[in-house]
């Protein structure tokens, strides 16, 4: 990182730069160390007798192994592959939700098509699942890993929607902010501190705000 601040410096002044750093997910413990130092169970979510049971039940009806998908918490499945064999996609879906529950490590269940209507405000989880699918993303089915769970065999955890795996830094730099830590803040927050700083109007509405506590009095852009 400092080699890449020297380079830009040779482009530009200093003083004419601003850096905003975060990251795209956090960490949670590792399980073993966890359990070694707190007294706590090591917890690993082993979802491949689930796998496997989808796939060999697609190998017996002759049905295209892609048609479910299961990984990465999110699950998938081809609705007219399943109906043209005689499947009804909802019970199937219903079935992957009934086989993920009983999974150690798995805390929760959630149709995609229910997050909507979660209570969002007070739900955490189901607000990070709407904020983390787009509109065109074929999930149908999400599950989440309980705190402090991993996958079997996976040396870290991403993209969970638990707060270990959620919070992550927002650092601003440059001659515009002051020194020091502050209060808690969001990745949202940093678009309009930016455009704060450099004396521009957002053209649409931003869900953050201007961390204005961070910004010294006086700054120009």
């Amino acid at each position: 990182m400092g080699a890449f601040n020297d380079s830009l410096y040779k482009f530009r002044d200093s003083s004419t730069i601003a850096f905003a750093l975060t990251a795209d997910h956090g960490v949670q413990p590792y399980p073993e160390l966890r359990a070694e130092r707190e007294h706590k169970p090591a917890l690993r979510a082993d979802i491949d007798p689930v796998v496997k049971k989808y796939a060999a039940q697609l190998q017996a009806a002759k049905i295209d192994a892609h048609a479910i998908s299961i990984e990465e918490g999110m699950v998938s499945i081809d609705q007219s592959a399943l109906s043209k064999a005689g499947l009804k996609p909802d019970s199937v879906l219903a079935s992957i939700a009934r086989d993920l529950r009983r999974v150690t490590g798995i805390a929760r269940v959630d149709l995609v098509k229910d997050l909507s209507k979660a209570d969002t405000v007070r739900d955490a989880i189901a607000r990070r699942w709407v904020h983390m699918l787009p509109p065109d993303d074929p999930a149908e089915l999400v599950f989440s890993l309980a705190p402090f769970a991993y996958y079997k065999n996976s040396s870290a955890t991403h993209g969970t929607p638990n707060d270990l795996d959620a919070r992550v830094p927002v650092i601003f730099y440059g001659p515009w902010f002051v020194t020091g830590k502050f209060t808690k803040a969001l990745v949202a927050d940093m678009a309009p501190t930016l455009a704060a700083i450099a004396d521009v109007a957002p053209i649409e509405r931003l869900d953050g705000r201007v961390r204005s506590e961070a910004i010294r009095r006086g700054s120009s852009p």
